[in-house]
């Protein structure tokens, strides 16, 4: 059944639902309250790795949770310090800084003990909650916003929960084969959810292998030559950004000056800025932009975007440059911008955006660079940028190619955000019983 008819067909109408006690949630009649230490069982203890030097262990650590999300393999010579010796089926609450959630469900099939850093609060199931259910529950508001709550430290890194109130917190707790419905379900979710993280990797993956084959082999197959930026196709010829600007066919230009134009001017609404602090690789991060009335930015008007044009943060990481489309024409170029803006009939100006991320490129943009604290760039560096010059027909074969990975790319990256937002709202719902999991259990009992 698709998530978004879940909050449809599967509320809990009907049911008596019991007022609020410790968590910020009512929840159905039939389901009961429990701590969370309620529901954890004896652990196995701790054990020092030093006793067992060439022992491998796996080893859940708080670094490698932060960096890959999976335990690692580490020999006990290589763990200096007391570690919680845990089984399958616990679950490891991060009780260093909870603002950053570090929530781990112990389940491997390797045949090396587990091991676990005492940062973790473990929660080994007595056989009252499902393992999984309690994993997903400890991502709830009910659970995080308490662990929030009860934390000392005179920092946020130096934050920690206090195990034993930790414990202490309240859970709404249905019978165990609705938790059992309810992970399953929310399993379901997330593992669509990484389903389409996956095809983003693997279309950023193509994107990549498809750039470096066109930039060294091209679109039409011929044979291939040696330049000093790298091999091309022997037809493609190679200028400078500078010469394809000659004769009055392009132009290359900074930004206002911090006195034409300060924060004190921005506005509610009206013409958006674009400053290198909103530029992504080939894009524009919208969602937080700066405005200026109409009136300043007429004033700016040499500023002014159009269609076509090419933008590239004046210093720091020259990776961050945008292609101006459609959507974009109209806006202002910011401080700290060079815009480059170029009508030369050999050029499709896409296919130049897209060229500037090749290695060769931002190499020689970094290497020409000049500042001993921040590298910069000005209209001089940039007009000698080396840029690749195929046919015109076999540039804009290239550009609709890579454009079209770059929009699903774009499609995938703005669905993101929305399945997150779907998924904890799934995830509060079902853990609240405000959205009933029944219909689904009984579901499963017919088939």
């Amino acid at each position: 059944m698709k998530t978004d008819e879940l909050f449809s067909e599967h509320s809990n109408v009907g049911e008596t639902v019991k007022p609020p006690h410790h968590t910020h949630f009512g929840f159905p009649e039939r389901w009961r309250e429990e701590s969370l230490g309620g529901l954890s069982g004896a652990s196995s203890g701790t054990i020092n790795p030093l006793d067992f030097p060439n022992e491998l262990f796996e080893y859940y650590s708080i670094p490698a949770f932060q960096e890959q999300n999976a335990p690692i393999l580490e020999r006990g010579s290589a763990i200096f310090s007391i570690k919680l010796l845990v089984e399958n089926g616990t679950v490891l609450f991060g009780k260093l800084n909870p603002r950053v959630l570090k929530v781990w469900l112990v389940d491997s099939e390797s045949p090396n003990r587990r091991i676990a850093s005492t940062e973790f609060l473990p929660i080994v199931s007595n056989g009252l909650a499902e393992p999984k259910f309690v994993y997903f529950m400890c991502h709830s508001d009910i659970v995080v916003s308490e662990a929030r709550r009860l934390v000392s430290g005179s920092t946020p890194s130096r934050q920690r929960v206090d195990p034993s109130a930790f414990y202490e917190i309240l859970i709404p707790l249905p019978p165990l084969d609705e938790q059992r419905t309810i992970a399953r379900t929310l399993d379901a979710v997330r593992n669509t959810i990484e389903a389409r993280r996956h095809e983003l990797r693997l279309e950023r993956e193509r994107k990549a292998a498809l750039m470096d084959y066109l930039f060294t082999h091209g679109a039409l197959g011929e044979p291939t030559k040696q330049t000093e930026i790298g091999k091309m196709p022997e037809s493609w010829k190679l200028t400078t950004l500078g010469e394809l600007c000659n004769n009055g066919l392009g132009s290359i230009q900074t930004g206002p000056f911090g006195s034409q134009l300060h924060a004190a001017d921005y506005v509610q609404s009206g013409i958006p800025v674009v400053n290198p602090t909103h530029l992504l690789f080939n894009g524009i991060e919208t969602d937080r932009l700066p405005k200026i009335n109409k009136e300043l930015a007429d004033a700016l008007s040499r500023h002014y975007l159009f269609e076509g044009d090419i933008l590239i943060s004046r210093r720091g990481d020259f990776s961050r440059y945008a292609y101006i489309g459609s959507k974009e024409a109209g806006w202002l170029c910011g401080t700290g911008c060079l815009l480059v803006r170029l009508a030369n009939p050999a050029v499709e100006n896409y296919f130049l955006a897209i060229s500037m991320s090749l290695e060769p490129i931002q190499n020689y943009l970094k290497d020409a660079a000049v500042g001993s604290i921040m590298p910069n760039l000005n209209t001089r560096i940039l007009s000698r940028m080396p840029v690749i010059v195929p046919h015109i027909e076999e540039q804009r074969r290239i550009a609709e190619v890579v454009r079209s990975c770059e929009a699903k790319i774009r499609a995938l990256e703005e669905e993101e955000p929305l399945r997150d937002e779907l998924f904890n709202a799934m995830l509060e719902e079902l853990m609240s019983g405000r959205l009933s999991a029944v219909p689904l259990l009984e579901e499963q009992s017919t088939k």
